[in-house]
């Protein structure tokens, strides 16, 4: 379910990455899980999105060390924007 949403939210400039985790009182629930950059204004983000709920972090921006160094398996969890400066 997080692929159908994933370009749309990540049209959003203040959100950095979209994933997909467990629900932090109910792990046995998964949770779409959308990180969004710490001050900047964004889109209303829904707290369900096609009967999941969804969990915001709001964040410094995130690094990736060490990207790419490996490929990764099919059916990736994460997505998420590079960060080009």
């Amino acid at each position: 379910m997080k692929e159908w949403h994933v370009a749309r939210l990540m049209a959003d400039p203040a959100v950095m990455a979209v994933g997909v985790g467990a629900d932090q009182y109910n792990p046995d629930l998964t949770v779409i899980t959308i990180f969004v950059h710490e001050g900047m204004s964004h889109a209303p983000l829904h707290e369900m999105l096609d009967g999941v709920r969804t969990r915001i972090f709001r964040t410094d921006l995130i690094h990736a060390y060490g990207w790419n160094e490996r490929e990764t398996a099919v059916g990736q969890s994460c997505s998420g924007k590079s960060n080009t400066r």
